[in-house]
């Protein structure tokens, strides 16, 4: 009887703790972990997570973007500004001023060059340039273009001096007439002389302004 009653204590005991540990939660169960799993999940979901997450996204993040974008304009603005009007200003007006300033503030003015100077851009600018000019007018009689054709024979001697008394004297009168070689007055007024007052920078002589680079820096005046 004894040993009888000890197995059935026994069996109701092990009987009591497999029911405990069916009713005990499993890991992998769908009880309070899965709950857990359920709370966890919340933040992905449309609950107050959700409602965060819309706030990540087009809520205060949409504000934080417009802030990022006022802040990338503002950047952009501000590099746009470095970039534009720094950088413009840096190649526009100080290039330009550079430029210009430097060509206004060091114009060219032949009469202030040395007796070297003058040599080296007659040879390099004026020569070069007036050669084929005359030789197209009459190549036989300007064959030989260079120096001597408007210094005279001796330039060394006379030191270069303009007007050149060797060259032809000229009236005016005569000129305006069309009695004084009007062939070659004609070309002298309608190239040579335009071409030296550019080569010289110097407003040509003309009428309406007759202190320009004209006839007689070259030709003296028939008396």
């Amino acid at each position: 009887m004894r040993n009888s009653f000890v197995v059935v204590v026994l069996l109701s005991l092990v009987v009591a703790c497999s029911s405990k540990k069916k009713e005990a939660p499993t890991p992998g169960g769908s009880g309070t972990a899965s709950e857990s799993q359920g709370s966890a999940s919340e933040p992905k979901g449309s609950g107050s997570a959700a409602s965060g997450s819309s706030a990540a996204g087009s809520g205060s993040s949409a504000g934080s973007d417009t802030t990022a974008g006022s802040g990338s304009g503002a950047t952009g603005s501000g590099d746009g500004s470095a970039a534009g009007s720094g950088a413009g200003s840096a190649a526009g007006s100080g290039d330009g001023s550079a430029a210009g300033g430097g060509s206004g503030s060091a114009a060219f003015d032949f009469e202030k060059l040395t007796h070297e100077q003058k040599m080296d851009f007659m040879k390099k600018q004026v020569v070069p340039t007036m050669k084929p000019l005359f030789q197209d007018f009459d190549k036989k009689k300007y064959a030989n273009f260079g120096c001597k054709t408007c210094h005279g024979k001796n330039p060394q001697k006379a030191k270069y001096k303009m007007p050149n008394s060797s060259l032809p004297k000229l009236d005016f009168a005569a000129l305006k007439a069309g009695k004084q070689e009007p062939e070659i007055a004609k070309w002298m007024g309608e190239v040579v002389k335009p071409q030296m007052a550019k080569l010289l920078q110097q407003p040509e002589m003309t009428e309406a302004n007759p202190k320009g680079f004209g006839c007689l820096e070259c030709h003296e005046q028939k008396k």
